[in-house]
């Protein structure tokens, strides 16, 4: 697994998906599809296409989220 950091290399892990997530802060970290997991924090933006949604971070990056957690981004950005 890789892990992106606003400030800092990626780092490579040994750990799945479902461990790491289980070591974060919950609050700030949400899962949005079964290959990401974002930090609220750092959402700048989103836009939609039909039914596809695309979560901007920092601006840099963008993680596209999947039908079983839009309700769960939706409610994270009050739509």
């Amino acid at each position: 697994m890789r892990i992106f950091l606003a400030n800092a290399p990626s780092i490579i892990s040994a750990k799945n998906i479902k461990q790491v997530t289980a070591d974060l802060p919950a609050g700030w970290f949400v899962r949005i599809h079964r290959s990401y997991v974002i930090n609220t924090r750092y959402i700048t933006s989103y836009s939609t296409s039909g039914n596809d949604w695309i979560v901007q971070l920092n601006g840099t990056l963008e993680a596209r989220v999947s039908r079983q957690y839009k309700p769960i981004i939706k409610k994270i950005l009050a739509l």
